[in-house]
């Protein structure tokens, strides 16, 4: 499933070629939403946002677009005469003689007023995203110091999309390890110092993992990897899916169990277990 940093980028590619554009190409071929076809002809998307995993395109004329990839979704940038994706069920076109967006095989679209998008029920308990400019570590550790957390493990914690939105599994293995923490631990035994390193790990790996296309590993890293001629998947993780290889600082064996019940991979010499 993409997480927030998939989403996000996303996000950009879809605004850079929709937003402030007349919508004169309008097709909806999802059941829930057809009736939206005539709405929307000649409204203009004013803004296209990520929030945590979801996607939210807003309308000149006060309608919103919520869609959430969830397994198989994708958006696509595209013109009118670039051919469909194969084995993809386009679900809407939205766009002009010139460009459009096009959304695959997601289930969970709907458009919405400005009522509904208050009320929503996914969008009304995300959390702070962890995307967010304007979230500082600070804000994770007074996150981390709320009773309703503190009986959480690490693992569940950082799937929770109320405590923080956009962290998936993916990201979930990669910033317990940068940070040195197992999955087990509860929130409640966390030391001050382990509260700052998970708050500042957080925000330092889904900004990098954004930045730089999915890699969470620092660049000369990376680049180093590639150069040895390690593929890209290879290469651009600390321990997610890397079962049985390496770590890259200890040389230990990465480990992969179930927790709550989605894969997690880490390195039990890096990170002890409570």
């Amino acid at each position: 499933m993409p997480e927030g940093p998939e989403i996000q980028r996303a996000a950009d590619a879809l605004s850079k070629t929709i937003v402030g554009q007349q919508l004169t190409r309008i097709i909806l071929r999802y059941p829930p939403i057809r009736r939206y076809q005539t709405q929307l002809q000649n409204q203009t998307i004013n803004l296209i946002e990520a929030r945590g995993k979801a996607m939210v395109t807003h309308f000149d004329q006060g309608l919103t677009l919520y869609s959430h990839n969830q397994l198989y979704g994708l958006w696509q940038t595209a013109t009118p005469s670039t051919p469909l994706l194969k084995n993809r069920q386009l679900r809407l076109e939205l766009g002009s003689d010139a460009a459009s967006i096009r959304l695959y095989s997601a289930t969970d679209i709907e458009f919405l007023t400005p009522s509904q998008l208050k009320q929503h029920p996914y969008l009304g308990k995300l959390g702070p995203d962890i995307l967010d400019p304007s979230l500082v570590s600070q804000d994770i550790v007074d996150r981390l110091a709320n009773p309703r957390f503190a009986k959480h493990n690490l693992g569940a914690l950082l799937l929770n999309q109320g405590f923080l939105a956009g962290i998936g599994n993916y990201l979930r293995s990669e910033i317990l390890f940068a940070a040195g923490l197992d999955a087990n631990i509860r929130v409640e035994a966390l030391t001050p110092k382990s509260r700052w390193r998970l708050g500042q790990v957080a925000i330092k790996i889904a900004n990098q993992s954004y930045r730089h296309d999915g890699v969470t590993r620092p660049q000369s890293h990376y680049r180093a990897l590639r150069q040895q001629g390690a593929d890209y998947e290879t290469a651009r993780f600390w321990v997610f899916d890397r079962a049985g290889e390496p770590c890259y600082r200890c040389d230990h064996a990465i480990a992969m169990r179930s927790q709550n019940q989605r894969r997690f991979y880490f390195c039990s010499e890096c990170q002890p277990s409570p």
